[in-house]
């Protein structure tokens, strides 16, 4: 939940850090003490500024749209622990609490990876559930998830239900036999 302020608030840690330090050493020796305890106390009073700083220049490069030709390519772990193998031709759409990925597959590739899927949550997860035909899923739903990224819902849309894990985490796939394209919704803690 808290993840995306982990390495902006590290990060700025060490940046107040450093700079006490070197305004400590830099000050007379008679001086020291109190030089110490001002830069601490303004380091503290920094701290949530500059960590909103550098959360927002970090997050510029963390989050957004990226293409990747195939998984091995990701260097997301979290995004490549909910991608199939066999997927190529992904774009990702990443933000704090998920990510939305296009990519090229197999139907045969995307059953297989389903499936296992189940099999590593274990009996934690509900029982896989037979994809929903096309008839059945819903374009609002669709259009509610990848509406801003300008992809549309294939007419021959199946759609995947992924296990749910402990903490809330899981995937959505629609997938279109016919372009063997899959259409994927990752939520992440």
């Amino acid at each position: 939940m808290f993840w995306t302020v982990v390495l902006p608030a590290q990060i700025t840690f060490g940046l107040l850090l450093g700079l006490i330090v070197i305004a400590v050493v830099r000050t007379p020796e008679s001086r020291q003490r109190s030089t110490f305890f001002r830069a601490v106390l303004l380091g503290v009073i920094l701290f949530v500024p500059s960590c909103a700083m550098i959360m927002t220049v970090a997050d510029f490069y963390r989050f957004g749209v990226f293409n990747y030709a195939e998984t091995a390519s990701v260097s997301d772990s979290r995004v490549k622990r909910y991608l199939p193998e066999a997927a190529t031709g992904i774009t990702v759409a990443k933000s704090p609490s998920g990510y939305k990925a296009k990519f090229k597959i197999s139907k045969v590739d995307l059953d297989e990876w389903h499936h296992h899927q189940f099999k590593l949550v274990g009996e934690a997860a509900i029982p896989p559930k037979e994809p929903l035909t096309s008839g059945q899923v819903f374009s609002e739903v669709f259009d509610d998830r990848f509406g801003h990224l300008q992809w549309k819902m294939p007419i021959d849309a199946v759609e995947y239900t992924g296990p749910a894990r402990p903490n809330g985490a899981g995937y959505f796939i629609w997938y279109s036999v016919v372009e063997q394209t899959a259409y994927q919704n990752v939520g992440y803690w």
